[in-house]
């Protein structure tokens, strides 16, 4: 509501409509991230939304990257497609990458032979970059497991090449689920009097704590560490006996101290 939903979208000046509805929302809402320093700028990973040719260009000329898989009616370059249709007989060998960019260069196309041969656009990233991950065989059970687990050998797990676009899509386009797993693990759930301030507070609190866990576990200090931390409940245990034993060895006295009651004042009967 309130969203104006750009023609530069799609839609038809003689059907009278605008582009894609949900797609506009997004946009709204990434302008109004804060504005970064001259020289940088977004690369968002979508989840939930596939993006079209469109979409991509017109983020990429408000400054924004954006990473997303697509579905076939996105003008994905027709040759991708070909492709992904002879992928339901099981004939493209695993790891296959193919990448074409449009024809202004704005956004890269990318087919990948993973389980499926999986459609992929970026106005940021190559598709001929790669990168080792270690990854898992696939079931016997697969619908693509004649050609999936021929790599694996006989190993379990082995350490493979894939695309840099999709690793990156892989690790980032979760960050809301990965957000709200941390809170789950440990909602520090409690009673809340009437009013919405105290609800703003707890999540706020939150908030604080899991970002103080992730700098803590990301941060790059050497080894060892005089402080280690298995969990994010460990680390929180940590972090809670350390302030309390901080605030039993403080100079300043925690108590509350009561002021003197005049002796003329007089009781409410």
């Amino acid at each position: 509501v309130g969203i104006h939903t750009l023609r530069e979208l799609g839609g038809t000046i003689k059907a009278r409509n605008g582009g894609n509805k949900t797609q506009a929302v997004v946009l709204h809402l990434i302008k109004r991230l804060p504005k970064l320093p001259k020289g940088s700028g977004y690369h968002v990973y979508l989840d939930n939304l596939f993006v079209s040719t469109r979409f991509i260009q017109y983020a990429r000329f408000q400054g924004v990257a954006i990473t997303r898989t697509c579905r076939t009616t996105s003008r994905v370059i027709k040759e991708l497609l070909d492709l992904q249709k002879s992928d339901k007989k099981d004939v493209i060998p695993w790891g296959e990458t193919h990448s074409r960019y449009t024809p202004n260069g704005e956004v890269c196309h990318v087919g990948w032979k993973d389980q499926a041969f999986v459609l992929i656009m970026s106005s940021f990233i190559s598709g001929d970059e790669r990168v080792l991950r270690l990854r898992k065989r696939p079931k016997e059970t697969s619908s693509k497991a004649k050609t999936v687990r021929k790599p694996f050998g006989n190993q379990a797990i082995k350490v493979l090449l894939i695309p840099v676009i999709a690793d990156g899509y892989n690790y980032h386009m979760g960050a809301v689920n990965e957000f709200d797993h941390l809170t789950a693990q440990n909602a520090g759930l409690r009673h809340v009097e009437r009013g919405g301030h105290q609800v703003l507070e707890h999540w706020l609190l939150r908030t604080v704590l899991i970002n103080c866990y992730l700098l803590a576990l990301c941060s790059d200090v050497p080894e060892p560490r005089q402080v280690s931390f298995r969990s994010q409940q460990d680390f929180r245990r940590q972090l809670i006996s350390t302030l309390i034993t901080k605030g039993r060895d403080s100079e300043i006295c925690p108590k509350r101290r009561i002021s003197q009651i005049s002796q003329e004042a007089k009781v409410p009967i």
